[in-house]
């Protein structure tokens, strides 16, 4: 079965060209996310039914991208003004796809819910039980594979300048609350958007990964900073790193 949904995935693919880097980071960052799944489902200690479901989540979670570049040229909601998971779970379920990559359709609505929420700013309130779990879990996967793709970015792309930050986005940021991405923007709003990531992570299992794979640590790395900015970024990133120790803690007592 699993060999099944790879074969099948890989043959979608050849519709795209790998030549261009958009495509080749997304079929990559797919694979990521359903090996951080199987990973996640093994720490939650799930069956092999449920382990299953969570690595075809996240092999499929993202395949609307690949024809939002083809289309759009661009890997971006904003740009292409399309959400790349309402994309994904049109072709796969309104398209009725979703059997060219598994056989059985018990398992559909899960697999949908869980698709069309892991991009959204938050979980739709109609996604309930397993449903849910499904969709914390591909959430957080999602973000943690996302810090290993910005961290191979050209650091160029990332300057943390304090003087260009709007301050409803800082303001966030400091409250501890996942940040809403805006088309109109200042230069070091997408850096604190992505680190708010850590702000919606479900699982203490998942904090584990993050921490064991340094993907957050590689893109802090990265990131560059104005002169006048070094004290106020050292201070985001302390706050970072004690939020994630209490979020676990908190995590562990519940």
């Amino acid at each position: 079965m699993e060999k099944k949904i790879e074969l099948a995935f890989d043959n979608y693919i050849k519709n795209y060209d790998r030549r261009k880097k958009e495509i080749r980071y997304k079929y990559k960052h797919s694979y990521e996310v359903r090996k951080l799944m199987e990973e996640l489902s093994n720490k939650l200690k799930l069956s092999k039914e449920d382990k299953n479901i969570a690595r075809n989540i996240g092999l499929l979670h993202d395949i609307g991208r690949f024809e939002q570049v083809k289309k759009y040229k661009a890997c971006s909601d904003i740009k292409s003004k399309t959400d790349h998971a309402d994309e994904s779970c049109v072709y796969l379920f309104e398209n009725n796809h979703i059997r060219d990559f598994i056989e059985e359709s018990k398992n559909d609505e899960i697999i949908k819910d869980a698709i069309k929420n892991h991009n959204k700013y938050e979980i739709s309130k109609d996604v309930t039980g397993r449903n849910l779990f499904f969709a914390k879990m591909i959430r957080d996967m999602d973000k943690v594979d996302i810090y290993r793709v910005m961290s191979e970015e050209p650091s160029y792309r990332f300057t943390f300048d304090k003087n260009e930050i709007d301050s409803e986005v800082l303001n966030d940021f400091k409250n501890h609350k996942s940040i809403k991405i805006k088309e109109n923007k200042r230069k070091t709003d997408p850096i604190l958007i992505q680190l708010a990531f850590i702000y919606d992570i479900n699982f203490k299992e998942s904090i584990e990964i993050l921490q064991r794979t340094k993907y957050l640590d590689m893109y802090l790395n990265k990131i560059k900073c104005k002169k006048n900015s070094i004290e106020e970024f050292n201070k985001i990133k302390k706050e970072i790193y004690e939020y994630l120790d209490k979020k676990k803690e908190l995590l562990w007592k519940n």
